[in-house]
């Protein structure tokens, strides 16, 4: 490298069409995230399992459902956000 030039910068990631997008950096909180829900199923275990209550399964089953609809509503609504062009596709306007 000669003196006074600035290094080359790394090309940029594109999508499909050519535009630059930024490289996922959402991997890491995705498996995070659902870490987080994981140990939520665990607590929610320990919960119902080292109490004294009635109709255990069903508690088991309610919670497990609960935990489930948030953790799959929290991914939908992380991944539409890290991959938009996944979920949305524009439509050019035609001209009339």
């Amino acid at each position: 490298r000669e003196a006074g030039t600035t290094p080359a910068r790394a090309p940029l990631l594109t999508d499909g069409r050519g535009r630059a997008c930024l490289p996922l950096p959402g991997a890491m909180g995705f498996w995070l995230g659902t870490f987080f829900f994981l140990l939520l199923e665990a607590v929610f275990v320990a919960w119902v399992q080292f109490r004294r209550v009635d109709e255990k399964p069903l508690k088991h089953t309610l919670y497990g459902t609960a935990v489930f609809c948030c953790w799959i509503s929290w991914a939908l609504v992380y991944a539409s956000q890290i991959h938009t062009p996944i979920f949305v596709t524009p439509v050019p306007a035609t001209p009339e």
